[in-house]
């Protein structure tokens, strides 16, 4: 149809998105807020929910503009239903964490880091870990030969992914002077 129509003819018209269709001003507040407790040393959890579309994105968009003011340090990785593999978020978050942050960041906090790691998690664990999270290998050294069957073999995978991911989230933790924010 549009081949036939003379584009001069046409009336043209423009539509301009708002950057927030939901203001969450509110729900900002709380965040922020439980991040300023987290600076002072209390253990926060914050979690945000709600239907597509309603500025959950966008909320945390901001929120990581206010921590990233503070020095902080904040991750995300984006959840997607389609995807049946465990924890891969978080897994990507850690990814982007090490690929580049600490390779950006400066070589005193990657090295405190690495060397907190090492001291933490076994090889085994490590090699695990790097399964999901292959930019940790740029961190830390990992010894692969005689490991990939054991991993593939592993009944309680998803257990002791959870049970790793809690440990490098205790080890990093460690070594920050500033509160972990994930998303």
């Amino acid at each position: 149809y549009l081949c036939h129509v003379e584009l001069n003819n046409v009336a043209s018209g423009k539509v301009e998105l708002k950057q927030d269709v939901f203001t969450r001003e509110e729900e900002f507040f709380t965040l922020r807020s439980a991040y300023m407790r987290s600076i002072s040393g209390s253990t926060e959890l914050a979690l945000i929910s709600g239907a597509a579309g309603t500025g959950k994105s966008t909320l945390a968009n901001q929120l990581e503009k206010f921590i990233n003011t503070k020095d902080g340090v904040y991750l995300s990785g984006k959840f997607d239903q389609r995807d049946q593999t465990p924890f891969s978020a978080l897994a990507a978050a850690f990814d982007r964490f090490f690929g580049d942050f600490l390779l950006s960041d400066g070589s005193e906090r990657a090295k405190n880091v690495a060397s907190k790691l090492q001291m933490t998690l076994d090889q085994d664990d490590l090699f695990y870990l790097v399964q999901p999270i292959p930019n940790l290998a740029l961190v830390i050294s990992v010894e692969e030969e005689g490991r990939g069957a054991s991993y593939q073999d592993c009944e309680n995978a998803q257990k002791r992914l959870h049970h790793l991911f809690c440990r490098l989230i205790e080890a990093i933790t460690s070594c920050l002077d500033t509160p972990l924010s994930i998303f």
